[in-house]
């Protein structure tokens, strides 16, 4: 059964960075996914109780009206609204980029999903209020995105987005390796 709640989600008892999701009722703390999941694989904590927290749900312009302005010279990076509120799809959306994968913040893994296909942009809600960042993104499987409410018709596809993200991330970390090391004439 899953916590309601209506104020400030504490932080997780054990990486103490990111917001707790997980409530052990045996621990008596609070984990955020990956530490919960982590701690609670042993034989001796896998018949705990895990509940999970949910914060309280925020609509998706509250979001968007929450996020910083991204602006130059008062146009818009991200997404731009009209006098009515509406949001402009037309506009460009910029990713975040991917060297920083494991460094990016709700934000930056909202503007990344809305900039793979402007359809996608209706699940950064789900994406933010389960504190999904860039360093847990990589993590996401099929059964996560349903629990996040992504349709099964747009889950291949932004698994396969989430895989392309990966290897561009890996790709600039191997070429900053190589960058440090001189390589010798031959």
């Amino acid at each position: 059964m899953a916590e309601s709640v209506s104020g400030d989600v504490p932080n997780c008892s054990n990486c103490e960075d990111e917001l707790a999701l997980l409530f052990c009722e045996e621990c008596e703390e609070h984990f955020c996914r990956e530490c919960g999941e982590v701690l609670h694989k042993s034989a001796k904590r896998r018949t705990h109780n895990l509940r999970r927290i949910q914060p309280k749900q925020r609509s998706s312009e509250d979001i968007l009206n929450d996020m910083p302005d991204l602006s130059l010279n008062g146009q818009s990076m991200l997404m731009s609204t009209d006098s009515q509120g509406s949001i402009d799809l037309d506009k460009t959306i910029t990713a975040p980029d991917p060297s920083s994968l494991p460094d990016w913040t709700l934000q930056d893994v909202a503007s990344w999903l809305a900039s793979q296909s402007p359809a996608y942009a209706d699940y950064a809600a789900a994406f933010q209020n389960n504190h999904i960042r860039g360093r847990v993104l990589p993590l996401l499987d099929s059964a996560a995105l349903a629990e996040l409410g992504v349709d099964a018709a747009d889950q291949d596809s932004i698994i396969a987005a989430i895989t392309r993200l990966q290897l561009e991330h890996e790709k600039s970390v191997v070429n900053t390796m190589l960058a440090e090391f001189p390589r010798a004439a031959m």
